[in-house]
């Protein structure tokens, strides 16, 4: 994928803890969000602080069936060394 900045990232397979995604957004990673209908958006700077503090607790590290909304986080980094937290959701 590439990022609004040009940089190539790609997905790390690992996925990430709140505690870890609470680091990347407030070392200044830019946010992305995926989830129907919205489709994919990406956050950065003040927007991204914002919308992750709106979808942090509903962060979890594997989708469960008794769980009625939530994320999945996973860090997607460049060659560069830029690094976007990428949040898959459902509803």
């Amino acid at each position: 994928m590439r990022s609004p900045t040009g940089a190539v990232l790609r997905r790390m397979p690992r996925t990430l803890t709140r505690r870890e995604c609470d680091e990347l957004v407030r070392a200044g990673a830019p946010l992305m969000t995926d989830v129907y209908p919205d489709g994919l958006l990406w956050w950065d700077g003040e927007d991204a602080l914002a919308r992750w503090a709106e979808v942090s607790p509903l962060v979890v590290r594997r989708r469960l069936p008794s769980v009625h909304e939530g994320w999945i986080a996973h860090v997607w980094d460049s060659d560069d060394g830029d690094r976007a937290l990428h949040l898959t959701g459902w509803h």
